[in-house]
């Protein structure tokens, strides 16, 4: 492809060279350095290989030396002892009569003489023949007799047993070198050592540690204990795809990498194998885990009196099955004692898909909690569409009684935007598919060939091939003709980029330009619908990248095999690049041979009659640019919204704002308005597809997608995208069980909503106010909303200020609002002296303002408004979980175990691990860093999750000491048992019918 690439259209001239040249220079050059580093490095490696072999040599040649000169000395040695010991045989015993010395005066041996006072340090120490002996000596003594040193009194008794001739032979042979200890030194038996005693104790205690090794490994099974396995269960946990062998060979090399280190060679690999715990060991290890989990969790909940709580479900199919994960979110606080939302999957199963059944999944799965007193299901979240949708499953919750019967819902609003997008892109411009001729198929063909590329060639080929293709766009007229010709506006694009980076004075923007010319699209996805924003990220990078992408689709035509899948994928691209027709949504679509031969030099689809190419933009390119203009005008600012963590809980609680969602639906509402009846034409993001319009002819006829489609097309698409946001997003804020949740938003329309209701109620006719059993409207006068103008500071995202007129705002939420049902709410009703105080306060009031007496309202709105979730991506994260266990072959039991250890350990450790590294790094150059650090990993991880864990199983000890011996069996119970599960009573109950209809 690389030689393809080169040859083409390569008689141009080369123009002079441009700042662009020199930055294609440059990166050629860094490029070739680093070849030419690899190069060097290679030959240093080689001479340093060489070095060493000569040193080798030279150290071998050291070494035989010295054992010759060892030889040497030795026989010396030998020859001066065998001399020693002919001059020894030959001369008078030491210490006979005819060389003693006449006695010394003042001496005497009587042992009844008292005794000579002496100095201490004159004590002359020494060794006979095996034995220590000791004697002090007067100052004015000269000369000690060797028949002195031999009395019994000067030696040291000898220990029982060693009083023998045996003993004596073995210590007269025994010879001695000298030891030294700080300044002193003495004479050491040979094969022994002199210590201090400090060390002999750190010796000893080290003995002791490797006997307990040894101790561990000479068993025929594991020995280790469970409180120290915990440590193990936990780890593993973590290994979501990992099974029970891949965990006991990770263990085991481990464990022969530390033994060879230390040297306990005699642990043999049988040993080891014993030692490991099995698959049943590391089953039950975790099953415990979940349990202690569990029994923590519900400690947890004890300690913050937590009484309401909100469930969060989502029911998907991954790796082929199905799984059904419940989420519980209730309020409390930290270890440091800060406010926070806390979080647990209580289980994952694979109950069916039928509302009712996912009920009796869940009131099955709540029973270890809810048992306690006081403790109820206030509010659901989940998916309004496929199985278990939280419209049909909540109630038949409360008819079970699993859920408060004044429970409110949620539907996941991340999907319920996203249907918004998916339904009028697709309903206008088409689908995806194979043989369609649609935006999205080419958005989808592209990120195939782009994936294949780099499949068969690498990530660097991918580099180069892109840097080699740009650098020839730039140099080459040819190509340069052909970009304009076919795509005047994004080929326009492009050279307005370059030239303004090549505009800038000196060496300003060549680094721009290195990267434009050199870095591809990375870390690209397939664009789906189905997965949230890839999509909008798809479409930015084919339309930045366009002419790139057109031509090294060429390229790769003309370099794969013809027929192979790589070459239909290019010619496939290359056909709906050059698409200029209404896109084609035909069920059947095209047949893969179709779509490729519509590929031809004219660019234009057989049938249709449309002026020169100069004159026109692809049909594609144009739709794309204004998909794009949407995505960042407006429905990426609402997405991202949905995603982000309440402001008052922090890091921790994205996806829990339901207390600001109210006023943020009017914002989404407000600012969709702006664009529809032709607004959009004036919001910058939308430029570009004007600038496209202009280029676009008229094609006689709305279906030839000329400008008579383009100009109906964005009316179309908002419009559907008003529909579905009627239907899946208004219906959910403005709901009567909702709508109060605004007293925890803005302080501004906080306060008219309650003053609302205390007009209601103050308005009410007594003969209602004490009797209301009807459901007919009572005539209140409506209270009238100010017509002034706010800012929501918590609803900036990128597009600027939120400002909202009070009245517009308030009258859109309150449209359809049953004020009657409001204030029966029990919300509303427990909490409604300080309701009623804020709604007759003449300034606006902040309840979460410490300086405020409003605590009791801030409190309420934390633990029944905040943990009512507004998306279900967290529980989402269990499903695609469940699926990465559900691989190894673990059954049901286990992947709601793991995803109990995962909930209650992980998660809370990963939140509190990434705020102890902000706060240890203390140097000002790496705090940013820090701070911007989204995950933990590395030794740090390791470390504090060992930390964690130390801490986190004191707490299963003191969870353990709390909790009833009835409710730690129950929880085992729970835990262990698969006939706990629902979906197990489910399949018993499925076999039961199909045996009886068998016999029919």
């Amino acid at each position: 492809m690389l030689t393809e690439l080169k040859s083409y259209f390569s008689n141009q001239k080369p123009p002079k060279k441009t700042k662009s040249d020199v930055a294609l220079d440059r990166e050629a050059s860094k490029r070739q350095k680093r070849r030419s580093d690899e190069d060097i490095e290679a030959a240093r490696e080689a001479k340093r290989q060489k070095q060493h072999q000569l040193e080798l040599d030279k150290a071998e040649k050291n070494v035989l030396s010295k054992a010759e000169y060892l030889k040497k000395s030795v026989a010396a040695l030998q020859m001066a002892e065998d001399q020693f010991r002919r001059l020894r045989d030959s001369q008078t015993t030491l210490g006979s009569q005819s060389t003693r010395p006449s006695p010394m005066s003042n001496y005497s041996s009587d042992p009844n003489d008292k005794p000579i006072k002496l100095d201490s340090t004159r004590m002359l120490r020494y060794i006979w023949k095996g034995r220590a002996g000791g004697m002090l000596l007067p100052e004015e003594r000269k000369v000690v007799l060797i028949d002195e040193l031999m009395l019994d009194d000067n030696f040291t008794s000898l220990p029982d047993g060693h009083d023998t001739e045996e003993a004596d032979i073995i210590r007269e042979k025994r010879g001695y070198h000298v030891s030294h200890y700080g300044a002193n030194e003495g004479w050491t038996p040979n094969g022994a050592s002199s210590n201090a005693s400090n060390k002999m104790s750190i010796l000893e205690g080290d003995h002791a540690i490797v006997t307990a090794i040894r101790d561990l490994f000479n068993k025929k099974k594991c020995t280790f204990k469970d409180e120290s396995l915990k440590y193990l269960a936990a780890f593993t946990s973590n290994a979501c795809g990992a099974s029970d062998e891949d965990i006991m060979m990770a263990a085991a090399g481990m464990m022969k990498c530390f033994f060879n280190e230390v040297g306990l060679d005699e642990i043999s690999a049988r040993d080891i194998a014993n030692c490991l715990p099995s698959p049943t060991k590391i089953r039950d290890l975790e099953l415990n885990l979940a349990a202690d989990c569990l029994a923590t969790r519900l400690f947890e909940i004890m300690e913050d009196n937590a009484r309401s709580f909100a469930l969060v479900t989502d029911h998907g199919k991954r790796a082929g099955m199905e799984h059904f994960v419940k989420l519980l979110c209730w309020f409390g606080k930290d270890k440091e004692g800060n406010e926070t939302l806390k979080f647990h999957c209580i289980d994952v199963d694979s109950s069916n898909h039928t509302g009712r059944d996912c009920a009796k999944a869940i009131k099955k799965s709540l029973e270890i909690f809810t048992g306690q007193e006081g403790l109820e299901v206030t509010c659901v979240s989940g998916d309004s569409g496929g199985g278990a949708a939280v419209q049909t499953l909540l109630p038949h919750l409360k008819r079970l009684h699993a859920v408060s019967l004044e429970c409110s819902k949620i539907n996941c609003q991340l999907h319920a935007l996203n249907k918004c997008l998916e339904t009028s892109l697709q309903d206008v411009l088409g689908l995806q598919g194979i043989g369609r001729r649609t935006p999205f198929q080419l958005l989808f063909v592209f990120n195939q060939l782009w994936k294949r590329i780099r499949e068969e060639g690498g990530g660097d080929y991918l580099d180069e091939i892109f840097a080699i293709t740009m650098q020839e766009l730039t140099t080459n007229e040819a190509w340069k003709n052909e970009a304009e010709n076919n795509f005047p506006q994004a080929y326009n694009e492009l050279r307005k980029k370059f030239e303004e980076l090549e505009s800038m004075e000196d060496d300003a923007g060549i680094d721009e330009l290195v990267a434009m010319l050199t870095e591809r699209p990375k870390g690209l996805v397939d664009p789906v619908f189905s997965r949230w924003q890839t999509v909008a990220k798809s479409a930015k990078v084919v339309v930045e990248h366009w002419v790139i992408i057109y031509f090294i689709a060429v390229a790769v035509k003309q370099d794969a095999e013809s027929g192979s899948y790589l070459w239909q994928l290019a010619c496939t691209l290359l056909s709906l690049m050059n698409t200029c027709a209404e896109p084609s949504n035909d069920e059947d679509g095209e047949t893969i041979d179709e779509m490729i031969e519509s590929f031809n030099p004219e660019n234009t689809p057989e049938g249709y009659d449309l002026p020169p190419t100069k004159e026109k933009t692809p049909t594609f390119y144009a739709m794309l640019l204004w998909v794009q203009g949407f995505t960042e005008c407006y429905f990426d600012d609402m997405f991202e919204w949905m995603m982000r963590s309440d402001p008052e809980l922090g890091n921790g609680s994205w996806g829990q704002s339901a207390r600001l969602a109210v006023e943020r639906c009017y914002v989404m509402h407000m600012k969709l308005s702006e664009l529809e009846n032709d607004g959009w034409k004036d919001k910058p993001e939308f430029k570009p597809y004007l600038d496209a319009l202009e280029k676009i002819p008229y094609a006689g006829d709305v279906n030839n997608a000329g400008k008579e489609f383009f100009n109906k097309m964005p009316s179309k698409i908002l419009r559907k995208f008003r529909q579905v946001f009627q239907k899946h997003v208004f219906p959910c804020w403005t709901s009567n069980d909702i709508l109060h949740y605004i007293i925890g938003g803005n302080p501004t329309l906080a306060r008219h909503f309650a003053a609302m209701l205390v007009h209601y109620k103050t308005n009410l006719p007594t003969s209602n106010n004490d009797n209301n059993d009807d459901d007919d409207d009572i005539d209140v006068s409506p209270y009238e909303f100010p017509d002034e103008d706010i800012t929501l500071d918590r609803h900036k995202v990128r597009n600027g200020d939120v400002v909202v007129n009070v009245r517009e705002c308030m009258s859109y939420l309150t449209k359809y609002a049953n004020l009657d049902y409001i204030m029966k709410r029990p919300f509303v009703q427990n909490h409604w002296e300080y309701i009623e105080k804020l709604g007759t306060s003449e300034d606006d009031v902040d309840i979460f303002d410490d300086d405020e007496d409003y605590t009791p309202l801030k409190e309420a709105v934390f633990k029944e408004i905040s943990i009512h979730s507004v998306h279900q991506q967290r529980c989402e994260n269990y499903v695609q979980l469940a699926a990465l266990i559900s691989k190894t072959n673990v059954g049901e039991v286990r992947r709601s175990a793991r995803a109990i250890i995962i909930s209650t350990i992980f998660r809370v450790f990963s939140k509190e691990a990434l705020e102890e590294k902000k706060r240890r790094v203390a140097d000002p150059n790496t705090k940013d860093k820090a701070t911007k650090a989204r995950r933990i990993e590395g030794a740090d991880c390791i470390e504090l999750l060992i930390t964690f864990l130390e801490a986190f199983f004191e707490k299963v000890a003191e969870a353990n000491g709390s909790l009833s011996a009835d409710k730690l069996r129950a929880i085992k119970q729970h835990v262990f048992n698969k006939r706990n599960k629902m979906s197990q009573k489910e399949r018993e109950k499925r076999i039961k019918r199909f045996a009886k209809n068998i016999r029919m």
